[in-house]
This record gives C-alpha cells, structure tokens and sequence, in this order.
C-alpha cells in the first residue's frame, strides 16, 4: 500500500513542485526522482514489516511468559524460526535468542538451549538470565559443581534479584559455603534489605556449622534492622537455648550438676514451653536425689508434645518408685512401654512375675536397666565418633554397679580402641572376674591387648580361651602361638 501511494505521488508532482523538492542548484526530472522514492518507500515499507515481525513475537513470548510458565503456545523452534536478522532483541533489548533458549530449557532441549545462549550472549549478556538457567541445565544433568558456579555468575550479575539470590544462596548453603552466604547476603542487602533473607542466611549458616558467636552477633545485626521480626527474634532464642541444653549437658559429664540446672533454667526463661529443657531439668533434679522436683519437671515436659520416644515417662516412673508411689510408677512404665522404650518393655515384664513385691529386686532390675540405657548411650557416642562423651556414659555405669561385666567390657573395649592397652586390660580382667561372659569376645580382645604390649604367652592363654568358646577369630590368630 506504501508503495502504491508513493508511485501516485510521484507521477502526480507538478514541474513546479519538482522544482520545490529540487536540492540547490540542481533539478531533477520525474524520471530521477520517481525511482528514487520508490526505492525509498520499500525499503521504508520492509523496514516496517520486519519492525512489526519481531514486535509480533515480542508480543506472543510475552503471552507465553515463559519465565515462569514451564509451557507456552510457543516452542522453541518457532521462536527461533520467527526471528529475523534485526532487530534481534526486544524493544527492552532483550535477546530473542535468550527466550528461545528458556523455551528449549523448559523442553529439555538442552543442547540447543545452550546454542541459543551462545549466540544470545553475544547480543546481551548482562542480564543474568543466561547464567541462571544454565544453572538449571547443570542442575538438571547432576552436574552441581557446575550448577553453583553459574547460580553465582547469575547472581553477581543481577544482585537485586531476589529469586537468583534464593537460588545461589541456596547452593552457598548445600555447600556450606559459609564466607559465600555472608557475601551474597550482605550484597544483596545493600540494595534489597529484606527480614527473610536474614532468616535464610541464617539458618543456612548455622547449618553449615558456622561459629556459635558469630552468627549470634549475625543475627542481632538483623534484629537491629528488623526488631519486630518473630523469625529472627525465634532464631536467636532457639540458638540461645540450644547453647544452655549444651552447655548444662557439658556441666552434667563434669558431674557439676549445680551449674547444670542453672544453664537449664537460663533456657527454661526463654521458652517456659520447651519440652526438652523441662525434660533436662527434670533428670538433673532426679540424679540429686530431688525426686518430687523430678516429677513436676517432668510432668511439666509432658504437657507439651514433642517427646516420643517414651524415655520422659520412663524415668517419671523411677521417679515415682524412688518416692514409693508404686501405682503412678507402673502407670507411667506402662506408658512408655507404650512409646517401645526398651528399658520399659523389661521393666513391666519383670514387675508382671514379682508385681514389685521383691523391692531388691526390683532395685536391681532398675539399676541394670539404667546401665544398659547408658552403655546403649556411649555406644551411639563412639559411632559419631564422641569418645570422650562414650567413655562418660560407661563410668557412669560402672558406678551405679562396680560389678558390672558389661559396663567394665566397654571401657576395656574404649581403651583398646584409643591405643591404651594396660588400661584396657585391667578393665577386662574385672570383667571376667563375675559370670556372664560366655561367647569368647572378651578373652579375644583381652589378647589382642597383650599382644600390643609384647606379652605373648599371656595372649596364647587368652587366645585359648576364646577358642574354647567357639569365638570364631580366635582360631586364625592361634596360628602364631604354635
């Protein structure tokens, strides 16, 4: 239509207005001009189509709002094939080949998602789009080294971002990256100060094992920022009572169960509610012999849900037994029988044949049961590698009954596995002194330790011994003996 208006208009200019549009000096004929215009208004014409070309597609990728959308009316072939030359961006300067690298992203057409941000970030590459979904390629390919790499690039890109921020923080944490979640997080909040990402970084932090005092000076940067922020102000007290459990459990293994308490009540100010500083408290009052303290202690813990495992009522019930309130004692050992306590479970098949009649007994059910929960005790302890805390939890066994075969066999067990034989034969030796010992275990190890301190004919007793109870590792290390 624009080429026809032209060619009207020229073959309609009067001589005069020829002479009008003439440059100084110089007249053209129709013949020269005419051609002239026409050439101009086809271009001007192509021009415009191809504007309006790629303002279509802006339009319709637009629509699609791939960015969030995981599917559009559009794919990524028709993108690209509806792309011109130029303009190759969009009126924000946008690379149309960036979006149909996300169209193809979201098709997991990773290849040639790949080739379109090439291209596209020859055109602009600034945006930090690019970044983040090659992110989301790596991740989707397991590749996550790779995959924290771009989260970063992206990131550091487009700081004020807060959902490229999510994600990179996210990767500084898996990582526990804790110099790179300060980082991004105090760069991010230069322009975006925001409470949740206080939270965030906060928690990542302290999942990464970051330094106790640090990140309590790190939380109260942001509370000076955000005071009225429930989030912050819970992280701070949930630090905060963790600190004191910890802390009073430290004072307990030291036997000073004084201080114990006093850290426990610190944290029982902070959340009168917190079932598990009640608990603590309620097992510190029953180790001083405070068994009423104990029992409200605990009932208190039980008010709230959270605890179980049954270990709570347990010991609730020894409390009541140690006060002679047998009725409450067999309701709360049943109660945790209840929960699959172990101890319980044996206590209430015990109290089934002697219906707590035989109170010696029964004092000595209790006492096993209180040894076998504290050797359980120090033996999860040497699995996470805890052996100090492990070789606390068998004295303290080993103190409740200095007779105990099983408590003095894990502490000669702890001082062979520490590399202090003459200890741990001592401890092995009291072991064997009572009746229990049958399977050939002790005697094995018994001789390993004598073995390490150059005594041989005292490691070929034992050897002998641990043969003669069809301990099976015993035979092979005879051979030297011979």
């Amino acid at each position: 239509m624009a080429i026809f208006f032209s060619l009207i208009l020229a073959l309609t200019l009067t001589n005069s207005e020829i002479n009008q549009i003439a440059l100084p000096n110089k007249l053209f004929s129709l013949k020269v001009i005419a051609p002239i215009i026409i050439v101009v208004s086809i271009l001007t014409s192509y021009s415009a189509f191809i504007i309006y070309k790629a303002s279509n597609l802006e339009y319709l990728i637009a629509r699609d709002d791939i960015n969030v959308n995981l599917k559009g009316f559009l794919t990524g072939d028709q993108v690209v094939n509806k792309m011109a030359a130029y303009p190759n961006t969009f009126s924000s300067s946008e690379s149309f080949y960036e979006y149909a690298g996300i169209y193809y992203v979201r098709e997991k057409q990773y290849n040639k998602a790949l080739k379109c941000f090439a291209k596209a970030k020859k055109i602009n590459g600034y945006a930090g789009r690019i970044e983040f979904y090659k992110q989301v390629i790596s991740k989707h390919k397991g590749d996550i080294d790779s995959a924290y790499i771009y989260a970063k690039q992206a990131f550091y890109l487009r700081p004020r971002n807060y959902d490229i921020f999510k994600t990179s923080i996210n990767f500084a944490i898996s990582k526990r990256d804790t110099n790179e979640i300060v980082k991004q997080h105090k760069l991010f909040s230069q322009y975006r100060p925001m409470p949740q990402t206080w939270d965030l970084a906060a928690r990542g932090l302290k999942f990464s094992g970051y330094n106790y005092q640090n990140l309590l000076k790190f939380i109260d940067q942001g509370l000076k920022k955000f005071p009225e922020d429930s989030t912050l102000t819970a992280q701070k007290n949930q630090l905060l009572i963790t600190s004191y459990l910890t802390g009073g459990q430290n004072f307990e293994n030291k036997s000073d169960l004084n201080n114990a308490l006093q850290s426990y009540e610190k944290a029982l100010k902070i959340d009168p509610k917190n079932v598990y500083v009640s608990q603590n408290i309620g097992f510190n009052y029953l180790k001083q012999g405070q068994n009423k303290k104990a029992i409200n202690a605990l009932l208190e813990a039980l008010k709230y849900p959270g605890l179980n495992g049954g270990k709570t009522e347990f010991f609730l019930g020894i409390a009541y037994l140690k006060e002679n309130d047998k009725t409450n004692a067999l309701k709360y050992f049943n109660l945790s029988k209840d929960k699959n306590y172990p101890a319980a479970k044996q206590l209430i098949a015990t109290s089934q044949n002697n219906n707590f009649a035989d109170e010696a007994a029964l004092k000595k059910r209790k006492n096993d049961l209180l040894i076998a929960d504290l050797i359980t005790e120090g033996q999860n302890f040497e699995e996470q590698k805890k052996m100090d805390e492990a070789l606390e939890s068998y004295q303290k066994a080993l103190k409740i009954d200095s007779k105990n075969i099983y408590a003095a066999q894990n502490i000669g067990f702890y001082y062979l596995k520490v590399g202090q034989s003459k200890k741990a034969i001592n401890y092995l030796l009291n072991a064997l002194k009572y009746p229990g010992l049958n399977g050939g275990k002790t005697e094995y190890f018994l001789a390993i330790c004598y073995l390490k301190e150059n005594d041989k004919t005292n490691a070929c007793k034992y050897l002998n011994i641990s043969k003669s109870k069809n301990y099976s590792d015993a035979q092979q290390l005879l051979k030297m003996c011979e």
